[in-house]
């Protein structure tokens, strides 16, 4: 199976994300535009932090023909 996703490295982002916040209180919508894109930009690192592994002898099906995985393959979510 898949590698675990960094969810300390997820959790250690959002904190910081929060901790500056708390210092920025001279505008509202500001700082709810910058939590949004900074929440955004952690959650998509955190997302591609991930591998995929496909062991050998899957079952394949597409149209017009089928057959198994040869051999395991491991990817990277992008």
């Amino acid at each position: 199976m898949g590698q675990g996703l960094d969810k300390a490295t997820l959790k250690a982002s959002i904190i910081e994300i929060f901790t500056f916040e708390q210092g920025e209180e001279t505008n509202y919508n500001n700082s709810v535009e910058r939590i949004a894109e900074k929440l955004s930009d952690a959650i998509e690192v955190f997302v591609k932090s991930g591998k995929v592994e496909v062991n050998s002898g899957i079952k394949l099906t597409t149209t017009g023909s089928s057959g198994t995985t040869i051999e395991k393959g491991i990817g990277k979510i992008i």
